[in-house]
């Protein structure tokens, strides 16, 4: 089996249980862990410096922003945007509370709750075969993480978003913390009640982000959600206190177009690109290093990889600092309707049939990419399940509540490709707009109404300028919609690419380490190694007896001449198969 590998960055992994043995405690004790023995049940925490309530990952607690891993005094009162897990062990009994939309997922069974899947595979050593086909459904985004809430560790599920997990004497249960579910038609005054204190969310969390001790770069492109980020910015007056990112050589049109409205943006409203961090140094691992790395803290719940996943040289900073992004403002839209379910019927009322048609009817045409599809009757009923638990009494309320729960959740999450010294998290996760989005007709949740809505409570003028996307002009004849100074028309932004691209100022005897050569190493041939060993342990096991060899190389021969990403993804979900049949053994 893969090796364990703990996280060494704001997160501290931890393993709780009720179910304590000697078996258990010499595993976990010979992987590091510090035991915190209590009245009913044991936790397995990897880092010794934490007390009784502490954090894991970063966010904004109590309208302070926190670095973990760190003990808190208490269980804070407010939670706020962060990719975060606050772990409380009392004496008789236990709570985890993730960040409001469980960005950083956390897995739990009857038994036992755990930020790591890996330690419960280890635990346990029981996989269920079907339930980790659920990636496999087809070769978009859909299918690029867990899409179930079943995962391939058998009797471990994965908590639903804005859920909190309390272990109560020999009992682990979960319930809603965080979020709404109501999905009641909201009216006009109710719809604009909660835009402005999803707005106030975005400005208090940015304003405590900066107010902190750490430096803050702020991704900005021509995109809405950026926006989003930006105008919390602009409305709390901080644009000279971050540091702004935009791709300065752009490879291709859609950059440039990002790098022009980005600059023209900043140039207007004020800021700079120009601030350095302090680069201290490089870590060196071995990208084979790197990748039983990722392995190990990702173990199969996502299947993107990239090259800089297992790049060997990164650079360290002197002082830790906090990327901002615009990821999450997905969930105000009808993603899934716009990319995948197209034809869906948003109105129609969810039933397991009618999730099961709308499955079945969006699969793609290409035959050779449904490879992986003539396994879908052994996970398709967990999946229409687990369709049918999301919130919401509409097919598009399942949808939207699906993304959220999944896809939202894998893909913006901490990443191993970030550099060691940097930690990656958003702003958008307001259960307020979340409410907002929820009470609109469908109509209404797939203009974007929301995020624009938002930008104009930060400045009127803010989402009249070019994006890279125009805006839905529905918006303007909406009933939801108020009536605006600015109105239906686009303003004019002049591009200042050179911002972006000025030297970066270096203090009089300050001297910057070099960055070194980064050792070669072939990205497809790490991915063909994975692939050919993997392969061989998947049919050489009983656990996957199943899968059919032809089909196996068709879905490798296919991945591998449609694209990189495609290669990355096969590897990836092949790599995984063959780490759950290493756990049974």
């Amino acid at each position: 089996m893969v090796n364990f590998v703990p996280h060494d960055g704001p997160q501290a992994d931890y393993f709780i249980t009720t179910n304590d043995n000697s078996k258990t405690r010499e595993l976990l004790e010979a992987l590091g862990a510090t035991v915190h023995a209590n009245e009913n049940y044991t936790a397995y925490v990897w880092d010794s410096r934490l007390k009784d309530t502490f954090l894991s990952g970063a966010g904004v607690l109590d309208s302070n922003f926190r670095l973990g891993p760190t003990s808190l005094p208490r269980m804070p009162r407010s939670f706020g945007s962060g990719t975060y897990h606050v772990v409380q062990l009392l004496h008789d009994g236990a709570r985890v509370v993730p960040d409001t939309f469980g960005i950083l997922p956390v897995y739990y069974s009857d038994t036992a709750v755990t930020n790591r899947l890996h330690l419960a595979a280890l635990v346990e050593r029981e996989i269920d075969a079907h339930n980790s086909m659920s990636a496999t459904y087809d070769y978009s985004g859909f299918s690029f993480q867990f899409n179930t809430l079943h995962t391939p560790v058998r009797g471990f599920k994965l908590a639903e978003s804005g859920h909190v997990i309390i272990v109560d004497g020999a009992k682990v249960t979960t319930s809603q913390f965080h979020l709404d579910n109501s999905f009641e038609i909201l009216s006009k005054d109710e719809y604009w009640d909660l835009i402005e204190r999803g707005a106030e969310d975005l400005v208090r969390d940015i304003t405590a982000m900066v107010d902190s001790d750490y430096p803050i770069y702020t991704d900005i492109t021509g995109g809405k959600d950026s926006r989003l980020v930006f105008g919390a910015i602009v409305a709390a007056g901080r644009q000279k206190d971050v540091i702004f990112n935009t791709i300065a050589n752009p490879s291709n049109e859609g950059q440039k177009i990002d790098l022009d409205i980005a600059t023209g943006l900043v140039s207007r409203y004020g800021g700079t690109y120009n601030k350095a961090s302090s680069v201290i140094g490089y870590s060196h691992h071995s990208a084979a290093a790197n990748m039983i790395k990722r392995r190990s803290q990702v173990f199969g719940s996502y299947h993107w990889i990239t090259p800089s996943d297992i790049s060997p040289v990164r650079p360290l900073n002197k002082k830790p600092f906090i990327r901002v992004m615009g990821g999450g403002g997905e969930v105000y839209r009808s993603r899934w309707n716009y990319l995948l379910f197209t034809k869906t019927d948003l109105d129609q009322l969810a039933t397991p049939h009618s999730i099961l048609d709308m499955l079945i009817s969006h699969q793609p045409k290409d035959r050779t990419a449904q490879v992986a599809q003539d396994y879908f009757y052994l996970y398709r009923d967990q999946l229409v399940s687990d369709f049918m638990r999301m919130p919401g009494p509409t097919l598009g309320h399942k949808m939207d509540s699906h993304f959220l729960n999944f896809r939202n959740r894998f893909h913006f999450t901490q990443k191993q490709s970030n550099a060691e010294s940097m930690f990656g998290l958003s702003i958008a996760n307001s259960p307020a707009l979340l409410s907002a989005y929820r009470g609109l007709p469908s109509s209404e949740r797939q203009m974007g109404r929301v995020a624009y809505d938002v930008m104009r409570t930060f400045d009127e003028k803010l989402p009249h300028y070019p994006f890279d996307k125009p805006l839905n002009p529905k918006i303007f004849t909406s009933p939801y919609h108020r009536k605006s100074m600015v109105e239906e028309r686009e303003l004019t932004l002049v591009p200042k690419p050179e911002i972006a691209l000025r030297p970066r100022t270096v203090p009089p005897g300050v001297e910057f380490p070099t960055r070194p050569v980064s050792p070669d190493y072939d990205f497809s041939g790490i991915l063909d190694q994975e692939i050919e060993r993997s392969r061989d342990v998947i049919l050489s096991s009983t656990l996957y007896k199943f899968l059919n060899k032809a089909d196996l190389d068709n879905l490798i021969n296919w991945s591998s001449e449609r694209s990189i990403a495609q290669k990355s993804a096969i590897a990836s979900k092949i790599t995984a198969f063959a780490d759950y049949t290493d756990s049974t053994e």
